[in-house]
C-alpha cells in the first residue's frame, strides 16, 4: 500500500478513536476514507489528520475540563489545546447528562476560550419524527459548524 494512506486502525490510533468509532463515521457520512479497496479495508490521507481532529467527539466531561482548562494529557488534549492556542474551530459534544454545575462551568470555560458547544439535543420543530432522524438533526448541526453539508440534515425553516 502506498505510503500516503493511513489504515483506519493508524488513524484511531492517532486520535484515541475506535477502530469501531472511525467505520461508525464512515457509515454515516460523518468522516469517509480517502480510499477503499477490493477487500472494503479503509484507507485515509495523511491530509485528512486535521479534519479528523477538528471533530471533537467527547466521550466524558473529563474531557471538557481537560480542554476547559488546558490540560493537554493526551493527543485529543493536545489537539483541542493546539487548535484554542492557534484560533481554529474545536467544537465540544458533550453527551453525558443530568450535568452538575461543576460541567456546566467547564462548557462555559472552553466556551469562553473560543470551542463551540452543541449539545446533542432532541428537536422536534424540523418534523424529526424518528430516532434516525434525530440523530440525521444532530450531525447536521455539528458538521454545519465545518460548513459541510449532510444531505439527510433538515433545516428549519421558521413559520413562513
Amino acid at each position: 500500500m502506498d505510503d500516503t494512506y493511513i489504515s483506519v486502525s493508524e488513524m484511531a490510533k492517532l486520535h484515541g478513536l475506535s477502530r469501531q468509532s472511525l467505520i461508525h463515521y464512515d457509515n454515516i457520512g460523518l468522516f469517509k476514507p480517502r480510499k477503499t479497496n477490493e477487500k472494503g479495508y479503509r484507507f485515509y490521507s495523511k491530509h485528512q489528520i486535521p479534519y479528523l481532529r477538528e471533530i471533537c467527539f467527547l466521550r466524558s466531561m473529563k474531557t471538557v475540563s481537560g480542554i476547559a482548562y488546558g490540560f493537554a494529557t493526551n493527543l485529543l488534549l493536545r489537539v483541542a489545546d493546539v487548535c484554542i492556542k492557534e484560533g481554529r474551530k474545536v467544537v465540544i459534544v458533550p453527551r453525558e447528562m443530568p450535568m452538575s454545575c461543576i460541567h456546566l462551568e467547564n462548557i462555559r470555560k472552553a466556551s469562553n476560550s473560543g470551542c463551540i458547544v452543541v449539545p446533542p439535543m432532541l428537536t422536534f420543530y424540523n418534523g424529526a419524527n424518528s430516532v434516525e432522524k434525530q440523530i440525521d438533526h444532530i450531525i447536521g448541526k455539528i458538521l454545519m459548524q465545518f460548513d459541510i453539508d449532510y444531505k439527510n440534515f433538515v433545516t428549519w425553516k421558521g413559520n413562513d
